[in-house]
């Protein structure tokens, strides 16, 4: 008699229940794990309108450092972490790309030191000069960070690359209680 009525339940609420909806969960547009030494950096990337909202985790093994969120206008494209100034302790740099300038390329950063969050800004980075146009290659070195674009020739009828490329290097350098990437 248990058998039957446990049948009876199983099959009646089986087909009287209506099925739960299927839902795929949107992975965001950007997501990258990073490590420096015993540091693991966690950025995620999540549009929201014409922003994008990105989160960064910072764990020393596996103790939460810092999580913070802030809003970077165009699209994140990349992450990297690095020591440019030599002093042992990591730097995150974040990379994003404004559609709307060219597809300039934009930084955002951060030194992590023993007792608080440093920003890192930039220095003469809006205006690399005559034919720049966008298309920013970004990347790290040891004891800098780089950006390469292709040059434009600009005269009164269109823009055209001269097939040269133009290439800058920043050094991070202390500014007040935050560092600057400052042109070499």
């Amino acid at each position: 008699m248990n058998v039957w009525l446990l049948f009876l339940l199983l099959h009646l609420g089986g087909a009287s229940a209506v099925p739960a909806p299927i839902t795929q969960q949107e992975s965001p547009p950007f997501q990258k794990t990073v490590r420096f030494n015993v540091y693991t950096f966690v950025v995620k990337a999540i549009d929201t309108d014409s922003i994008q909202t990105v989160t960064v985790a910072a764990y020393r093994g596996s103790l939460l450092l810092t999580r913070f969120s802030q809003p970077v206008s165009g699209r994140l494209t990349g992450a990297e972490v690095g020591d440019l100034d030599g002093n042992r302790l990591p730097e995150l740099y974040l990379y994003s790309t404004d559609t709307n300038a060219g597809l300039a390329g934009r930084v955002r950063g951060w030194q992590f030191l023993p007792e608080r969050l440093a920003t890192i800004t930039t220095v003469q980075w809006a205006a690399p000069g005559a034919g720049y146009m966008g298309l920013d290659t970004l990347w790290t070195t040891k004891q800098s960070l780089c950006r390469q674009f292709p040059v434009y020739t600009i005269n009164n009828s269109d823009a055209r690359p001269t097939g040269t490329n133009r290439r800058i290097c920043y050094r991070l350098r202390p500014s007040g209680l935050n560092y600057q990437l400052q042109p070499e």
